[in-house]
């Protein structure tokens, strides 16, 4: 079934990717903004969270789908690309809630850079995790070259 993985179709090489345990955390990553506003774990901008939840979720959706779209360029950096997205989105999410804990008035500004750091954070942890879904993913599909 998977030998012949070039002549799969790109969506069902996709599927293949996201059933995995790493690959089902990557599409949390996603869902996780959406989810936020329902159950709130991080606190939102107040008047501005329907904004910040959609931009949330579309950049870490784009994001996984720039990884997917890219993902025979680089399998031996992964990880360390992995790590690095990862320590950027912690970065960005610690930014985030520094400002919203000292945040006296609703400045434009302050609400702009607010949305741009939750929203980095959503794609770069969507990153983080589809690298190591897709390395996982790559791997396989050698073994199985290999074994056949």
């Amino acid at each position: 079934m998977m030998n012949n993985i070039r002549n799969n179709s790109g969506f069902s090489e996709f599927i293949e990717i996201i059933q995995s345990c790493w690959g089902i955390i990557s599409t949390l990553t996603i869902v996780f903004p959406a989810g936020n506003h329902i159950a709130i774990i991080l606190p939102l901008v107040p008047n501005h969270d329907k904004i910040q939840l959609f931009i949330g979720t579309l950049s870490a959706f784009f994001a996984l789908l720039t990884i997917f779209t890219l993902r025979y360029s680089f399998p031996k950096k992964s990880v360390m690309f992995s790590i690095i997205s990862f320590c950027l989105g912690l970065l960005f999410l610690g930014i985030y809630m520094v400002l919203l804990g000292n945040m006296v008035s609703y400045d434009p500004i302050i609400v702009a850079i607010l949305i741009i750091a939750y929203s980095l954070s959503s794609a770069f942890f969507t990153i983080a995790f589809s690298l190591i879904a897709i390395r996982e993913y790559l791997f396989s599909i050698k073994e199985i070259k290999i074994s056949n």
